[in-house]
């Protein structure tokens, strides 16, 4: 989970073993829920269970991947993407990535998918100033 993106299928059946865990039915019983799914998930402030959905867990290790290549522009994994990519790594065209399938390029289509819903989880990673290598006086 923290490098592919999950396929649903998956993860709805890890939230089916999960929920049957909280509700303390074995394999094949089917017993009353005592609270409700949305209980469990909502936060501890709002008076939940603040357990994260395998969905939240899956997207934000995926989004760890953009996060390590915004900052950690020195390692090996970085220059592999960037000579495959280009030096935004498909980031700043993502509406034009190739057909082909791989873990980044799923990375920034789920990037894309929350983008299209209203929320750009890139405006919240900022660029601080290094080397002067990425950034320009003027």
């Amino acid at each position: 989970m923290s490098i592919f993106k999950c396929p649903v299928d998956v993860l709805n059946i890890l939230e089916s073993i999960r929920l049957n865990f909280f509700n303390g039915v074995a394999n094949s019983d089917r017993k009353l829920a005592l609270i409700g799914w949305n209980k469990i998930l909502a936060f501890k402030k709002n008076r939940g269970l603040g357990v994260s959905s395998f969905f939240a867990i899956n997207r934000a290790f995926l989004f760890k991947w953009i996060w390590r290549f915004i900052y950690q522009d020195f390692s090996l994994l970085v220059h592999f993407i960037q000579s495959m990519y280009g030096r935004k790594g498909g980031l700043e065209n993502s509406y034009s990535l190739p057909k082909r399938n791989s873990p980044w390029l799923d990375i920034i289509r789920e990037v894309r998918r929350i983008s299209l819903k209203g929320i750009d989880l890139l405006c919240f990673v900022k660029t601080k100033v290094g080397n002067g290598e990425t950034s320009s006086f003027w």
